[in-house]
C-alpha cells in the first residue's frame, strides 16, 4: 500500500511540474489573423488567460487558448462578481453546453452549440449562430420562460411561459410573433385605460394636491442647478454589438450634493457613473435603472463638478435594419448640448432625425456627425433617432480589422505578382551567345599578346561578400526594437578576454519579424557572431514605415560585447 501511495504522489508531482500551464492577462496577448500570440514572440499562445475589471480588480473572465484559438472551458463574470456566462470552445468556435445568468444570479439560458461563430444576436443579446437541439430560457425569478428546439440552426418549435409559470404559447416562431404583437397591443390599451382611471381618481384627492405642491417645490429647488457644456457621444455597433453612449457635463449648483435624474431609452440595461475627474483611478459606480413609460431613467447624487456616464443597451430587433432613439433630458436644465454620432464603417443609408451641423473623422478615419441641440429646460426631452442598414453583422472594429487584413493580402498579392514578373523578365534574356546580325563585323581578328612584365604588381581583388544579395528598400522611418537587444556573452570569449563589435545585416519584414541574417563584420571562432545573431532573432521590432505603410527592409545592426 505504501508503495502504491508513493507512486501516485510521484506521478501527481511530475504532472504538475512538467505539464504546468502558463497564465497571462488576455490584454497582453497580440492578435494576428484571428489568432493570439505571446507578447514579443511569433509563437501561437497556449495556456490560461484572465482579465479583471478596472478600478475594482474583480475577476472579469478566465479561459484557455490552444495554438492561438479559444479552447476548452471559458467563464465570464459581471461587475457584481456573479457569473455572467460559461461554456466551451473548440478550435475557436462555440461548442457543447453553455449557460448564461441574470444579474441576480438566476440561470437565464442553457443550451448547446455546434461550431457557433458568435454571430446573429437574438432578442436577449446572445449569439444564435450554431445553436442545436433544445434551448431553455428562464425569467429572473427562476420560472421557466421558454423552450426552443433548433434543427440545423432553424427554430422548429417554440413554447413559452409567463413569469407566473402559465403557458402562453406553443407553436412556430412566425405564429408566436403574430400572437405576441396582438397581445402587446391589447395590454397597452388596457394599461393606458387603467392609467387614465387612476390619474382621474388621484386628481380628486387631497393627497394628490399635496404631492403636486411638493413636486413643484422640488422642481423650483432643482432649477438652481443645471448641467453645462453637455457632450453626448453615441457609438452604435462600435466594438460592442449594441449601442454605447458616453455623456459628459459640468455640474453647476449651489447645493452639495445635488440630485440628478437622466432620461434613458427603454432598452437600457446597464449604466455606470464615473465620479470626479476621469482618470485610470476614478471610482466607477453601477447605477440602478428605474422603469418607466415610454422611457427609463437613472437617479443619483453627485457632489463633484464633473459628470460622466456610460450607458449600454441593445435596441435592435431586425437582423439588418438598425433603428435607435436617444432621449436627451434631465430633471435639471441642460445648457449647450452637443451630440456626436459615430457612423459605423459598415453602415449603408445612414440617417439622423435632426440636421447635422458638422462632420469630422478621427485618426482611424471613422466618421462622426455632430449636432448642436442648444439648451434644454428641466423636465423637458428632445430626441435624436438614428437608422441605417448593416448587412454584414459586424461591428466597426471588426470591419476595420477585416479591411486591414484584405489590404495586406492585396499588397502581398501585388508584390508576389511583381516578383514573378521580374523573374520572367530575367529568364527571357539569352543565356548562351547568339550570332550577330551585323554583316560588317570582321571574322579575321588577331588579339595581340599582352606584355605582363611591363605592368606593376597588382593586389588581388577583395573576395566577394558572403551572404545573400541585399536589395535596398527606401523607408521614411527605420525599424525599432520593441525591447532591448541583449546578447548572451559566450563563456569562451569571456575567459579569453575577447571584446568587440559584431555587425549583422538583418531583414525585418512588415510585421516586425526577423526573417534573414548574415554577418557583415564579425569576430570568428569566438562565439560572438552566433550570440549576436541569436539575440537579434529573439527580438521583435516595430517595422519600417514607407508612405505611412509598414514595409520589409534590410538594416545593419551593431552588437557590442564589452567585459566589465
Amino acid at each position: 500500500m505504501k508503495k502504491i501511495l508513493f507512486i501516485i504522489t510521484a506521478f501527481l508531482f511530475l504532472t504538475s511540474t512538467v505539464f504546468s500551464q502558463s497564465k497571462i492577462n488576455i490584454n497582453d496577448l497580440v492578435e494576428l489573423d484571428g489568432k493570439m500570440y505571446k507578447p514579443l514572440s511569433d509563437k501561437l499562445y497556449s495556456g490560461i488567460v484572465y482579465d479583471s475589471y478596472t478600478g475594482t480588480g474583480e475577476k472579469k473572465l478566465e479561459g484557455f487558448y490552444r495554438n492561438g484559438l479559444k479552447n476548452g472551458k471559458w467563464t465570464w463574470w459581471n461587475v457584481f462578481g456573479g457569473i455572467d456566462s460559461t461554456g466551451n470552445f473548440r478550435k475557436g468556435l462555440f461548442y457543447g453546453q453553455w449557460k448564461f445568468y441574470h444579474s441576480n444570479g438566476q440561470l437565464k439560458v442553457k443550451g448547446n452549440y455546434r461550431n457557433g461563430e458568435g454571430t446573429n444576436r437574438d432578442e436577449y443579446g446572445l449569439t444564435a449562430h450554431g445553436r442545436h437541439g433544445k434551448w431553455t430560457f428562464w425569467h429572473d425569478n427562476g420560472i421557466q420562460a421558454s423552450e426552443i428546439t433548433y434543427k440545423e440552426g432553424e427554430i422548429v418549435k417554440w413554447t413559452s411561459w409567463n413569469e407566473q409559470g402559465r403557458k402562453v404559447w406553443e407553436g412556430t416562431l412566425e405564429e408566436y410573433k403574430i400572437t405576441e404583437e396582438e397581445a402587446k397591443l391589447k395590454a397597452e390599451e388596457k394599461a393606458a385605460a387603467e392609467k387614465r382611471r387612476i390619474a382621474d381618481a388621484a386628481r380628486k384627492t387631497e393627497a394628490f394636491k399635496k404631492a403636486e405642491a411638493a413636486k413643484k417645490a422640488e422642481a423650483k429647488k432643482a432649477n438652481l442647478s443645471f448641467l453645462e457644456d453637455v457632450h453626448i457621444n453615441i457609438y452604435p455597433e462600435y466594438y460592442y454589438s449594441g449601442v454605447m453612449v458616453e455623456m459628459e457635463a459640468i455640474v453647476e449648483t449651489d447645493q452639495t450634493p445635488v440630485s440628478i435624474s437622466v432620461m434613458l431609452p427603454a432598452e437600457a440595461d446597464s449604466v455606470f457613473l464615473i465620479k470626479g475627474i476621469p482618470s485610470p483611478n476614478s471610482e466607477v459606480l453601477p447605477l440602478i435603472i428605474n422603469d418607466g413609460e415610454p422611457y427609463k431613467s437613472v437617479d443619483f447624487l453627485i457632489a463633484e463638478s464633473q459628470l460622466r456616464l456610460f450607458v449600454f443597451y441593445y435596441p435592435f430587433s431586425d437582423s439588418h435594419n438598425r433603428n435607435l432613439q436617444w432621449p436627451v433630458g434631465s430633471n435639471v436644465a441642460m445648457k449647450n448640448v452637443n451630440i456626436a454620432v459615430q457612423v459605423p464603417t459598415m453602415a449603408e443609408k445612414f440617417s439622423l432625425s435632426v440636421e447635422v451641423d458638422s462632420e469630422n473623422r478621427d485618426k482611424n478615419g471613422i466618421l462622426f456627425k455632430k449636432v448642436h441641440m442648444g439648451d434644454i429646460s428641466a423636465n423637458r426631452i428632445k430626441y435624436i433617432s438614428v437608422s441605417y442598414l448593416n448587412d454584414t453583422g459586424l461591428t466597426t472594429i471588426e470591419n476595420i480589422r477585416k479591411a486591414k487584413e484584405a489590404r495586406l493580402e492585396e499588397e502581398a498579392r501585388v508584390a508576389e505578382k511583381a516578383r514573378k514578373a521580374e523573374e520572367a523578365r530575367l529568364a527571357a534574356r539569352p543565356s548562351v551567345p547568339i550570332e550577330s546580325e551585323n554583316e560588317d563585323l570582321t571574322d579575321d581578328l588577331t588579339i595581340e599578346e599582352t606584355d605582363l612584365e611591363s605592368f606593376e604588381a597588382w593586389d588581388a581583388p577583395p573576395p566577394p561578400p558572403e551572404g545573400p544579395r541585399v536589395k535596398f528598400i527606401p523607408y521614411d522611418y527605420a525599424p525599432r526594437p520593441l525591447t532591448p537587444i541583449r546578447p548572451k556573452y559566450p563563456e569562451v570569449a569571456q575567459e579569453a578576454g575577447i571584446e568587440g563589435t559584431v555587425i549583422v545585416q538583418v531583414f525585418i519584414d512588415r510585421k516586425g519579424r526577423v526573417k534573414e541574417t548574415f554577418i557583415l563584420k564579425g569576430i570568428p571562432n569566438t562565439g560572438l557572431d552566433e550570440a549576436a545573431i541569436a539575440a537579434i532573432r529573439k527580438t521583435r521590432f516595430e517595422p519600417a514605415i514607407q508612405r505611412e505603410r509598414p514595409v520589409g527592409v534590410w538594416i545593419s545592426i551593431p552588437v557590442n560585447f564589452r567585459l566589465k
